[in-house]
């Protein structure tokens, strides 16, 4: 069966680079709140987190965005790297 070993993006989203090595564990994606203290964890880059994963493996966005407009937010960059590593 395989796993996800580890992820990796740049440019992508909230993220302007970012790598994350997974356990072999089970995990639970969690945010602190970036700009509202009203909200919990509003704007902290939950779904961006989960879209490096979808758009390494699958090719899009679980957020229903177009691919083109995954490249990070309010960055010169026009493109964006993001990569899965199986074992």
């Amino acid at each position: 069966m395989w796993r996800i070993n580890d992820i990796w993006a740049k440019d992508f989203m909230a993220f302007g680079e970012v790598s994350y090595n997974f356990k072999n564990k089970c995990y639970v994606v969690i945010g602190q709140n970036s700009s509202n203290s009203g909200q919990r964890s509003n704007g902290s880059g939950k779904s961006s987190f989960i879209d490096i994963i979808a758009v390494g493996l699958l090719g899009y966005s679980l957020t229903g965005r177009n691919v083109k407009n995954c490249i990070r937010w309010n960055c010169e960059a026009s493109s964006f790297t993001a990569g899965v590593h199986l074992v």
